[in-house]
């Protein structure tokens, strides 16, 4: 079986990217496996030779290739990784340049695909068990609550679990499930499918994954946490300081690739209302936001209203309304409102 695994390279010290190529070294796939890693650098600070020469020389089975584009943002450097192994690999797999796997993570993962699922992925977290991440999700709580015998879940050996496409796309429409450096899936059912490269910041992997589980008929999940976060560049991380025009360009990012999913299929009445309660509520802080703007940033206005009209016209027309229901809802709620729109 042929294995291509994409990695997005922006990163600004050295030593992460060598991080992220020793675990995949570390992996307990059998030999037998074809494995390309394709390191796509983003236009990045610093050059990934240095960091891949660190790593070692890979496996037999491995060998490391990589690419050079101009910076477009994480989702075009991985669809410029997609492009190059489209048609020349029977796997795809996913991992951000500063996360790093566990060492059974890939023979998982190729396991339950060899034996009729389209997509993988695993639990993951920040280095501990207590930041595991899939245990405060509304489809955890539905599987640990399912009676198995008469369950749409189904309980697999070794942790895992089988999905129905079709019931779990309205728990991935609405929620945030799986990190992209946790995901493989089926490249000649999926390989296709790439990311909406006009969302730079944000937005674009739950998007990415959405449509990949849409176009699927089997998923496999891992309730084991195969995947440990790192701490290197993250764009979507970076712009959390409220107000600012990073946080701006986050939220709109994540507003218009809502707006995509509500529209990819013919969702439930309750996923329908959860995707346009969540839409309205982005509308709210984006009022809020660009009415902020025209005291805290005047000179800067101008360009933050072009961006926000590209995405959502909407939010900038109903701006002045959103500002004032936004402050009410914070005058009411008051702190807890403003940590539930992070």
């Amino acid at each position: 079986m042929k294995i291509a695994i994409i990695v997005p390279f922006y990163q600004e010290k050295q030593g992460i990217l060598t991080r992220c190529l020793t675990s995949i070294f570390q992996q307990t796939l059998d030999a037998a496996h074809q494995v390309r890693i394709v390191i796509v650098d983003d236009e990045s600070p610093i050059d990934p030779i240095e960091d891949i020469i660190a790593a070692g020389e890979p496996p037999a089975n491995m060998r490391i290739e990589v690419l050079h584009r101009e910076n477009g943002g994480p989702g075009a450097a991985r669809n410029t990784g997609l492009d190059a192994v489209m048609g020349r690999t029977d796997v795809i797999a996913l991992i951000d340049s500063d996360d790093t796997w566990r060492p059974d993570h890939l023979k998982r993962a190729v396991r339950a695909l060899a034996s009729g699922f389209d997509i993988y992925f695993s639990d993951h977290d920040r280095g501990s068990e207590q930041s595991r991440y899939l245990q405060g999700t509304d489809l955890f709580n539905a599987i640990q609550s399912q009676d198995f015998e008469s369950s749409r879940f189904i309980r697999l050996n070794g942790n895992m679990v089988a999905l129905e496409a079709n019931d779990a796309a309205e728990f991935f429409a609405l929620e945030y499930l799986a990190h992209t450096s946790s995901i493989a899936y089926k490249a000649r059912k999926l390989g296709e499918i790439r990311m909406l490269e006009d969302l730079r910041s944000a937005g674009e992997d739950h998007l990415f994954f959405v449509d990949l589980v849409l176009a699927s008929r089997k998923i496999c999940m891992s309730l084991d946490s195969e995947v440990v976060l790192g701490t290197g560049v993250n764009i979507y991380f970076s712009a959390f300081d409220w107000g600012s025009e990073r946080d701006l360009h986050r939220r709109t990012y994540n507003l218009a690739s809502l707006k995509v999913v509500r529209d990819r299929a013919h969702w439930s009445r309750a996923t329908r209302s959860g995707l346009t309660r969540r839409l309205r509520l982005t509308r709210l802080t984006l009022g809020q936001l660009l009415v902020r703007q025209i005291f805290t940033g005047p000179s800067t206005l101008p360009r933050v209203v072009r961006f926000v009209w590209r995405f959502d016209p909407l939010a900038v027309v109903a701006a002045p309304m959103n500002a004032f229901l936004f402050s009410v809802a914070h005058a009411i709620q008051g702190p807890r409102f403003i940590a539930s729109l992070k």
